[in-house]
């Protein structure tokens, strides 16, 4: 791995954590869709200002493409901000992890259908991904909220086919700070959307929070990191942030995941680590990939 690949990836990886840790702290009085809005809309007007500093045109030559990571960018991000609001910060940002097996799953599917044969050994990150969540949500594995357990497992689902989208945009040098500013407006458009649906109305106090902006910031560098590294090694070595976000919760919130969710965050960390060292690679050396 080259060292630009390297510095991109574990800043990501930090950002985003710090990114959690204050989006964490700021879901104790908001809704996760007020708090969509006001980030994403602060994103875009910084992303706005850059574009026109840098004389970046809003024309895109793959409109396709960049609607593909807005949609599923969009829906990541959504889950991504209610979890955070109704888990403890290390356990929500777990979840994110996931969508490394939920690749390697794609890739599996979709060279069985080419008739492309690879042992079962394949399918073993996606079991143990699945296990994990399953372990973190349900340890004693009683009734549990299906609502709960289908966001959660699409949260990966949905980050994967974005880290795809940008994977391939990045191959079509597109510039980050465009992708990364339409993604924000559809976020925001999103957020603000359902704050209406709602009839919510702390828009201007949730804009006005400090702790909110310092969110942005937080947010700001990790889409511009993201969006400068490998967007798909990005994604799969997000677990990277687990230090950052288990000593920030504890010091600044004073929480701790329990037990059984340290346990099933550990599943998760493995299914993402053998995702990329034991499947990813046997995939990339796979002819038509």
């Amino acid at each position: 791995m080259k060292n630009a690949n390297s510095f991109w990836l574990i800043a990501a990886a930090f950002f985003f954590s710090c990114m959690t840790i204050t989006l964490r702290y700021c879901g104790q009085g908001y809704f996760f869709y007020d708090l969509m809005f006001a980030r994403y809309l602060l994103t875009s007007l910084i992303l706005l200002v850059l574009l026109k500093l840098k004389n970046i045109s809003f024309r895109t030559e793959h409109p396709m493409l960049i609607g593909g990571r807005c949609a599923f960018g969009v829906l990541s991000a959504a889950i991504n901000t209610y979890l955070v609001t109704q888990l403890p910060a290390a356990v929500a940002q777990c979840f994110n992890y996931t969508s490394a097996f939920w690749i390697v799953l794609i890739f599996f599917l979709t060279f069985t259908i080419k008739k492309i044969k690879f042992p079962l050994i394949v399918i073993a990150p996606v079991v143990v991904g699945f296990s994990g969540i399953l372990v973190t949500l349900n340890p004693r594995m009683e009734a549990i909220s299906n609502s709960m357990l289908f966001v959660c497992t699409i949260y990966g689902f949905c980050a994967a086919q974005s880290s795809l989208f940008l994977t391939r945009l990045g191959k079509f040098n597109e510039s980050a700070i465009r992708v990364a500013f339409y993604f924000s407006v559809s976020s925001t458009i999103f957020g603000g959307v359902l704050s209406l649906v709602y009839g919510s109305d702390n828009q201007l106090r949730v804009l006005l929070d400090p702790m909110v902006w310092l969110s942005v910031v937080f947010l700001f560098l990790y889409l511009l990191s993201r969006e400068h590294g490998n967007a798909l090694l990005n994604s799969v070595f997000m677990f990277l942030g687990l230090p950052f976000v288990l000593i920030l919760g504890f010091l600044c919130l004073d929480e701790f995941p329990k037990t059984h969710q340290l346990v099933g965050i550990a599943l998760i960390l493995t299914s993402a680590v053998f995702s990329y060292f034991a499947v990813g690679k046997h995939f990339k050396s796979s002819k038509g990939v």
